[in-house]
């Protein structure tokens, strides 16, 4: 894992020598790698979506095997198999979260600097934090936009999952707590990060939904 964080540090280094500013190279880098697992995120998505859509046979296959774990085992096993769900949402998730994690750290070696950033230009170091707090409370709002969507008349037909107020509450003061102690270097990771995964979800909702307009 060393030697991939190691290929992803000198990435950045090469972005930084295009850009010569460390917060475009992490902005840089940060879309890359979100760009490279792209596929594996709609794959998951593929699958989560299946997943959802067999969640009346599933329940009903327990009701009716309730007291027969190996006739459950054997049914649902036969029903994902059928409609085509397997441990690709397991797996995806596996591959992608390693890789991301020696993003992190590539970006918290890189960060190691004195250099400021032109994205926050009220800052003389990457090692500070935002004083005052204008990128974490940007990237907390970004992160909370795609529990937004499912009350979007636009992607009512997708029946999205609704977050409760309690979970969105939650999670913004569990993404608070982190986002506000760290160096600006690793917030403009999250803020980037937050920010393709809150467009690239919009995008994948998006054409959904014109699908299954079209199919109706």
């Amino acid at each position: 894992m060393s030697i991939f964080v190691k290929l992803l540090e000198n990435v950045i280094m090469q972005f930084y020598n295009i850009t010569n500013d460390y917060g475009i190279a992490i902005v840089c880098i940060t879309v890359l790698v979100k760009v490279i697992l792209l596929p594996l995120n709609i794959k998951q998505r593929k699958q989560m979506e299946k997943q959802s859509a067999l969640s009346e046979q599933v329940e009903d296959i327990k009701r009716r095997c309730k007291n027969d774990n190996e006739r459950l085992n054997k049914e649902l096993s036969e029903l994902y198999a059928k409609n085509g769900v397997g441990m690709g949402t397991c797996l995806t998730t596996l591959i992608q979260f390693p890789m991301m994690i020696c993003l992190y750290n590539a970006i918290k070696m890189i960060a190691d600097t004195t250099c400021g950033t032109i994205l926050i230009p009220w800052i003389s170091s990457l090692l500070l934090r935002d004083p005052y707090y204008v990128l974490p409370i940007v990237t907390i709002i970004i992160q909370i936009l795609p529990q937004l969507y499912p009350y979007l008349s636009m992607f009512k037909v997708l029946n999205l999952q609704k977050q409760s107020k309690g979970v969105m509450v939650s999670m913004m003061i569990m993404s608070s707590v982190f986002i506000f102690t760290i160096p600006s270097g690793i917030g403009i990771y999250y803020f980037a990060s937050s920010l393709f995964t809150a467009v690239e979800q919009f995008v994948i909702n998006f054409y959904a939904s014109k699908r299954l307009a079209i199919e109706n």
